[in-house]
């Protein structure tokens, strides 16, 4: 118990296994043994779960075709031209939110990212991914811990402690949600249907297996037995999942009401404003958050993160030198405030900040670190320097594809059009959706030199990915000026 405290895990295990030798049917040793496989899985259920290559094919939940404006996370700036916005959730995998949580990236598991290593998506029980068998042997492999084949769950639910810890630890470590979902089931009907901790941990169930409108049922009906927080954000994350986000703001707001002054619940409707684009809305919540708890990292990260992209550097500095001083140390935060610092014109601390996030980063980080040295460089005019940093960048990474049409431009401000069209080639066939820049340059390059096919070709694929850019209209309404002529 001492170690389990202590989250000494490794110790607490060997302690468990030469009790359980002694006496394989100790409970006590038992359920302290699942509790520390719960504890290592360090599963938070108020957070949404990432959605798996299988649960997006074999999703059957019917969704609008054309959902109202801030109806949908899928779409969440729809509007008449049905365009989105090009840094939105719905067009981009690089979130501005400044934190990373799980689900960000769950609606572009099917696209393939140039800075991971693998290009393969993910095709298990979203993040719990199963660590052993359904069998777990003992670290001397004379014995099994729990024989899933052999459990008698009828006995094992009128010990509720004990049920309780072999329930979670079946679902949280083993991933075998079926049995634990019996395990509940039978649980909830010897307690005649009212123990609500019994109610909310199938609902969590039904939520894994896909159920949701099962486990929405079954919150709600915990939720009437008693009103926790947990279980009001469990809920929320479910309506998410079934792309009601105002059902999930609603459910938010009244769980607020009732519960005021938590910070769980202002981050969570504050993610769901972020989704839903509403960023007006979710600034005001991360601060109610940060007057509340003045170190909340994701309020403060995600407020540096907006003030920066609304063209407010200095407060943006201010939140991430305090996620410094509070020990957040990483190659993002230190990249982050080298970036805050450019902005806000103090160039000698903004090179030590980017020193300091290299000597943390590994090859796909240093690759995005270097990107960003380049636009240090260029704004205080060393051309050169920016593009050795582009190519480290390329080197680092072949799939950047920024740093590739970087480089064309350049190259073609040095009349070096060969190199240029190498690299602006490279960039369009390795650029993500949302990125417009490469097209348009390489569009741009082939029309002064003569080359108009090409040109009308890319300068397609650039509006397709930014249809409202001034200057790929322009662009456009020349060649095709000059196409009519040929």
């Amino acid at each position: 118990m001492l170690y389990l405290r202590k989250r000494r895990f490794a110790a607490c295990h060997q302690a468990c296994d030469a009790l359980l030798k002694q006496s394989p049917r100790d409970q006590a040793t038992i359920y302290l043994k699942s509790r520390t496989f719960i504890e290592e899985a360090g599963h938070d259920d108020a957070e949404l779960d990432e959605s798996s290559a299988g649960e997006q094919l074999l999703d059957e939940t019917a969704l609008a075709s054309l959902p109202r404006p801030g109806t949908s996370i899928s779409r969440p700036m729809t509007s008449q031209s049905g365009s989105a916005a090009p840094n939105s959730v719905a067009s981009a995998r690089r979130m501005t939110t400044g934190f990373v949580r799980p689900g960000s990236s769950s609606s572009h598991a099917h696209s393939t990212s140039g800075r991971s290593s693998s290009a393969r998506v993910a095709t298990s029980l979203g993040r719990e991914v199963r660590l052993a068998t359904a069998s777990l042997a003992l670290s001397s492999g004379e014995a099994a811990f729990i024989d899933t084949q052999r459990l008698n769950i009828d006995r094992l639910v009128r010990r509720r402690a004990l049920a309780m810890s072999v329930a979670q630890y079946l679902l949280y470590h083993e991933s075998n949600v079926r049995l634990a979902l019996d395990i509940g089931a039978k649980a909830t009907a010897s307690e005649h249907f009212q123990d609500w901790w019994w109610k909310a941990f199938v609902g969590r169930c039904y939520s894994k297996l896909g159920l949701f409108r099962e486990a929405e049922r079954q919150l709600k009906s915990s939720l009437r037995g008693q009103d926790m927080i947990l279980t009001r954000l469990e809920l929320s994350n479910v309506y998410l999942r079934l792309d009601m986000p105002a059902r999930a703001l609603d459910s938010l707001e009244e769980a607020r009401s009732l519960h005021t002054n938590q910070t769980a619940l202002l981050l969570a409707s504050a993610r769901v404003c972020d989704a839903l684009m509403k960023f007006d809305v979710s600034v005001d919540l991360y601060r109610q958050a940060l007057r509340i708890d003045a170190s909340s990292i994701e309020a403060m990260a995600s407020l540096a993160s907006r003030f920066f992209y609304s063209d407010q550097p200095e407060l943006s500095l201010r939140f991430y030198r305090r996620l410094l001083q509070m020990g957040v140390h990483g190659v993002e935060v230190w990249n982050n405030l080298g970036l805050a610092c450019f902005y806000s014109s103090q160039l000698d601390l903004s090179l030590n900040c980017f020193l300091s996030a290299l000597s943390l980063a590994h090859d796909d980080d240093a690759a995005d670190v270097w990107y960003n040295i380049g636009h240090v460089a260029i704004g205080c005019g060393d051309a050169a320097l920016a593009l050795q940093s582009w190519k480290i960048a390329v080197a680092l990474d072949p799939k950047h594809a920024e740093a590739q049409c970087n480089i064309g431009v350049l190259e073609s401000r040095r009349q070096n059009l060969e190199s240029a069209t190498s690299h602006l080639a490279a960039s369009c066939a390795v650029s993500e959706p949302w990125l417009f820049e490469p097209f348009f340059n390489h569009a741009l390059l082939h029309y002064k030199m003569g080359n108009f096919q090409q040109a009308n070709e890319d300068v397609h694929r650039s509006l397709d990915a930014l249809p409202g850019h001034s200057e790929s209209k322009e662009l456009k309404d020349a060649l095709d000026a000059v196409l009519r002529v040929l």
